[in-house]
């Protein structure tokens, strides 16, 4: 069996068959044999120029290398991070100041680590604490003894508001929580409550009810007794289109004056309500009425006022006059 070929520069090491050569292959051809065995060791080794000493077990070391060893430790001296315990006999060592506050992340300082040196300089640099543990925590606590301040809480100046304590009230337990209290005895003002001028109130009260209490609320209320009242008007809607639907939100008169016959549509019947329509043309009506006489009424020559008053069920319509210039 031929050899395999072992010439030229790109012939290495995985070229060669184990197997060869033969024991039927031509002896002439053992020369060539070596001579190939030789090419493929100086190309596969072109760099070694002398006594190779590592063993296989300190070559296998770099099993895996991808890349040039030297520059991987150059990488790792110039960027020396580090995670995890630092472990040996030798300690790692940090020059004074090389750990900056911005290389600290937030919340890993703990108290516990700090509580040493804050103990310390809170029981000798504040004068009113015997001990740290005579401070308030962040979020409060209960103070004992006399306080002292010369500055603001909440930004109300103390010296301000105790001023104005000590000249309207006996004394500053006297005064209201700032959520509201119960006041006693008389109460005099010459200000607003929630926008509302007292003494103009106060006014209006005296001069038209017996005392304060007899006032409606703002949203109404149920008056008894005789009540006058003057200068009432009604509100006036209507429209000039063939159709219209009464709604008592807009007024309790209305006047149709469309060219020629106007339907009007009824509001709900609603118990207690009335109002009049002024038609100066012939009117029909939509909804559920109960006329006088029986039937709807027409209209005559001129403006004719209806009127209408319900039950709360129906309502009840009657031509009130006719012919009106």
């Amino acid at each position: 069996m031929a050899l395999e070929v072992l010439t030229g520069t790109d012939k290495f090491i995985d070229d060669l068959v184990s197997t060869n050569p033969t024991a039927t292959d031509d002896v002439s051809e053992g020369d060539d044999h070596i001579r190939g065995v030789k090419n493929v060791l100086k190309n596969t080794l072109p760099n070694v120029t002398g006594a190779v000493t590592p063993t296989q077990v300190e070559l296998n070391y770099v099993d895996g290398v991808t890349s040039a060893i030297q520059t991987q430790l150059d990488a790792k001296v110039t960027n020396a991070t580090h995670t995890g315990d630092v472990t040996g006999a030798t300690a790692l060592t940090i020059a004074d100041d090389a750990v900056i506050t911005a290389k600290i992340l937030n919340d890993n300082v703990t108290a516990d680590k700090l509580a040493n040196s804050i103990n310390t300089d809170i029981a000798t640099g504040v004068t009113a604490n015997t001990t740290a543990s005579a401070a308030l925590p962040k979020a409060g606590g209960a103070m004992t003894g006399a306080i002292t301040t010369n500055s603001t809480f909440d930004g109300v100046d103390i010296a301000t508001r105790d001023g104005v304590l000590t000249s309207t009230t006996t004394t500053a337990g006297a005064a209201l929580p700032k959520a509201g209290g119960a006041m006693t005895g008389a109460i005099t003002t010459n200000s607003t409550f929630d926008g509302v001028d007292i003494a103009t109130r106060d006014g209006v009260l005296t001069a038209t009810t017996t005392t304060a209490a007899a006032a409606l609320p703002k949203a109404g209320g149920t008056m008894t007794g005789t009540t006058t009242l003057l200068g009432i008007t009604e509100t006036e809607a209507g429209t000039a289109n063939a159709t219209y639907t009464i709604d008592l939100a807009n007024g309790t008169l209305f006047e149709v004056t469309h060219a020629s016959l106007c339907t009007v549509t009824m509001p709900t019947a609603a118990a207690g309500k009335a109002f009049t329509v002024i038609a100066t043309v012939p009117a029909a009506w939509s909804g559920t009425i109960l006329w006088s006489g029986g039937s709807a009424p027409t209209g005559g020559s001129g403006k004719t006022i209806y009127s209408f008053v319900s039950n709360g069920t129906s309502w009840y319509g009657m031509r009130a006059g006719t012919g009106f210039a």
